[in-house]
């Protein structure tokens, strides 16, 4: 068969953020009779599961910090200029999260916002994205993150197997699609050359890449997890504690994990302290250098990943790609062999349709964009293309495209 390459804008089924969308492949509406299943209802055994998309990122800019996302980054406008250096971003994107930009409320107050209610911060770090539901096979994108500050979502691929009248067994990858882990250009502000002796000591690792922001050094060593800490002047309220955001140390070029910071004293405090979850086993004194994670950006809003999965059902196996690479084998352990059940498919979401406070985490609600999608009645062992589903359409049971393309 032969293909016809188009180019212009590409245009996709949009899960917006903060939606309660999802598609519905209707049985009733697709076979006449109930005595006689054909196409995806007829699946059974060897299955392949396929689909591009774009997901976008669900925990947002954090409000852990004292106020707010505070690592200063490039305030870049929707014509890619960079217009200012900015302590408190804000986005104009539609593909993420809102942010909360306060870390101390009045008992109700956060529920002021719309994104509180539709999914808590704390719902966001391990919010599942439902791609394909149905009673016997799932397929979702999973948030694994420890907190939303300076911290976009990353995702892991979940994909569940139900076999005969057993449970669901769930299959779930590490963490693979990832925002960015630095950039290779700082823009500096006045403000932040004062002292320039501080400001010399950049966050560049050993690719190059500005990867750590400094902070500051400590006021003299640490006891134990204990650290009397002096704030370089533009670092004010970057810390927050809780277990969550991790501290370095620089070695050269190389940059070593203290650990995660349990409480951090407020900027206003003199000495200022930073208590470690733990001890370090690196001691440090007024000349070490302290950086905390440089602003991470979720590039993937703006690409495309193919997802896959593939069922042998006589080994009972199942292969999770992404982009082509295996990255996750597991086996079933159940002996029955796989089957759809004739009833309704969902796309997006559980089909269940919650509405109101918590809703997206009732629905399992996907946010972002779906480009293709396919099932064929075959296991595959490697992929042709992963910008685009080429699937043989002799084995496909299910095939759904769509972009639609300006020619």
């Amino acid at each position: 068969m032969s293909y016809t390459i188009l180019t212009g804008k590409q245009r996709s089924l949009v899960f917006p953020i903060m939606c309660n969308a999802f598609l519905t492949i209707d049985y009733s509406d697709s076979i006449p009779t109930s005595e006689v299943a054909y196409g995806i209802w007829e699946l059974e055994e060897d299955f392949t599961f396929e689909c591009v998309l774009t997901p976008y990122d669900i925990n947002g800019y954090g409000s852990e910090s004292e106020t707010g996302h505070q690592i200063p980054v490039q305030v870049i406008n929707q014509s890619s200029n960079i217009i200012s250096s900015s302590n408190n971003i804000t986005t104009d994107s539609k593909k993420i999260m809102p942010a909360l930009f306060k870390s101390v409320y009045t008992v109700g107050e956060q529920f002021d916002y719309e994104s509180e209610l539709y999914i808590t911060r704390t719902a966001r770090l391990t919010h599942e994205m439902r791609i394909f539901s149905s009673t016997n096979l799932q397929i979702s994108l999973v948030n694994d993150t420890l907190h939303n500050e300076n911290n976009p979502a990353r995702y892991k691929i979940k994909v569940g197997i139900k076999l005969g009248s057993n449970s669901m067994e769930y299959f779930t990858s590490d963490a693979v699609i990832l925002p960015n882990q630095g950039y290779r250009y700082k823009y500096v502000s006045s403000s932040e050359v004062s002292p320039s002796t501080e400001y010399s000591l950049s966050g560049f690792n050993d690719e190059g890449k500005m990867e750590y922001h400094f902070i500051g050094k400590p006021s003299g060593a640490n006891t134990g997890a204990t650290i009397p800490f002096t704030n370089f002047a533009s670092a004010l309220g970057f810390l927050f504690g809780g277990n969550k955001q991790e501290l370095f140390v620089r070695d050269g070029q190389d940059f070593i994990s203290l650990g995660t910071i349990n409480t951090a004293s407020a900027s206003s405090d003199s000495p200022r302290t930073i208590v470690l979850t733990s001890s370090p086993t690196v001691s440090l004194s007024n000349t070490s250098e302290l950086y905390i994670k440089a602003a991470l950006e979720p590039v993937y809003i703006n690409n495309t990943y193919h997802i896959a999965c593939s069922w042998d059902n006589e080994n009972k196996k199942i292969n999770i790609f992404l982009d082509g690479k295996v990255i996750k084998i597991g086996t079933h352990t159940k002996t029955d062999d796989f089957s759809m059940v004739a009833e309704d498919f969902f796309i997006g979401a559980t089909g269940g349709g919650a509405t109101g406070a918590g809703s997206a985490t009732t629905n399992k609600q996907f946010m972002g964009e779906l480009h293709e999608l396919s099932i064929m009645n075959k296991k595959v062992n490697s992929f042709s293309a992963i910008n685009n589903l080429m699937p043989n359409f002799n084995d496909t049971v299910l095939y759904l495209r769509f972009e639609e393309v300006d020619e």
